[in-house]
């Protein structure tokens, strides 16, 4: 029974981080058209880089690996053999 449980609570789960994401979408473009030119530009000066490095960032922090540096140069191939050996 308890098998039963946890594969209902992780369909739930995945169908409510789908239903969810599917909402925030729309939702966060026109909150981001209603900002002001100004206030982007403020957020964009105290951001600390794009959210997918900060991300990939604290998940090889937390794995004890080396953190990927944002360089232009260098290709995703020589970037995920830096993450992966």
């Amino acid at each position: 029974m308890q098998m039963r449980e946890a594969i209902s609570d992780i369909g739930v789960g995945v169908i409510g981080g789908y239903v969810g994401t599917k909402v925030m979408e729309p939702v966060s473009m026109k909150l981001y058209e209603l900002e002001s030119e100004e206030d982007r530009k403020r957020e964009d000066e105290v951001r600390p880089g794009p959210p997918y490095l900060i991300a990939a960032r604290k998940i090889t922090e937390g794995l004890g690996l080396d953190s990927p540096r944002s360089s232009s140069r260098r290709s995703p191939r020589t970037s995920s053999t830096t993450v992966w050996g």
